[in-house]
C-alpha cells in the first residue's frame, strides 16, 4: 500500500519575462500495488498499481478534483549493477475547466545503474499524453536522478527532469524522503 502527499511545493512559473511564484500542500494520492512477477524484486518483476488522488491540495500544486488510474510497471536485470524499466500508465483527470474528467496516458522508460550498495542512479524517458477537452498535450521528458538509502527503510532522492518539446516544462529540480513501513 502507498500513501503520497506532496509536503510543500513551490511553482515558479516564468512566462514573456513575467515570473508567478505559488506554493502549498499537494494531494493525497492512496494506492495498492500488487506484484504479479517476483515479488521481492529480484530478477524480472511485473506490478499492477491502481491509485485514486483526493484533491486536498491548495490551488498552488493541487488538481483541485479527484483523479484515477493504474500502472502497470515491469523490469528486469541486465547484469548486477544495470537495469531497464518500463511502466505504463492510463488516468482520468480532471479537466482544466473543471467541468469533468478526461484520459491521460503514457509510459516511460528507465536504465537504473547501481553505483554503490546504497547508492543509485537512474535516467528516464518519459512521454504522455493529456486528452484535455480544453486542449491536448503531449510532454516529453527526460529525467536524471540519484538514491540513497539512508537504512534498510529509508531512502532520499533528488532529481532534474528536462523538457524535451515545447508542451513540457522545461526543467523541473524535486527531491524527497520515502519510508517504508
Amino acid at each position: 500500500m502507498q500513501l503520497g502527499l506532496t509536503a510543500f511545493g513551490d511553482v515558479r512559473t516564468r512566462t514573456f519575462g513575467s515570473v508567478t511564484e505559488r506554493s502549498g500542500v499537494g494531494d493525497v494520492t492512496i494506492a495498492l500495488r500488487r506484484n504479479l512477477l517476483s515479488p521481492d524484486g529480484s530478477g524480472t518483476t511485473a506490478a499492477v498499481q491502481p491509485y485514486f488522488t483526493l484533491p486536498t491540495g491548495g490551488s498552488a500544486i493541487g488538481s483541485g478534483d479527484w483523479s484515477a488510474g493504474v500502472l502497470l510497471p515491469f523490469g528486469f536485470d541486465l547484469n548486477d549493477t544495470l537495469s531497464l524499466a518500463f511502466s505504463a500508465q492510463a488516468s482520468l483527470e480532471p479537466d482544466a475547466d473543471e467541468e469533468g474528467h478526461h484520459a491521460a496516458f503514457g509510459g516511460v522508460a528507465g536504465l537504473g545503474i547501481g553505483l554503490s550498495e546504497r547508492l543509485s542512479a537512474s535516467v528516464e524517458l518519459a512521454v504522455f499524453q493529456d486528452e484535455d477537452s480544453v486542449g491536448s498535450a503531449t510532454e516529453a521528458l527526460l529525467g536524471l536522478s540519484f538514491a540513497l538509502g539512508l537504512s534498510d527503510k529509508v531512502q532520499i532522492d533528488a532529481g532534474l527532469n528536462l523538457g524535451l518539446n515545447d508542451d513540457s516544462p522545461d526543467s523541473e529540480l524535486y527531491a524527497g524522503i520515502v519510508t517504508r513501513f
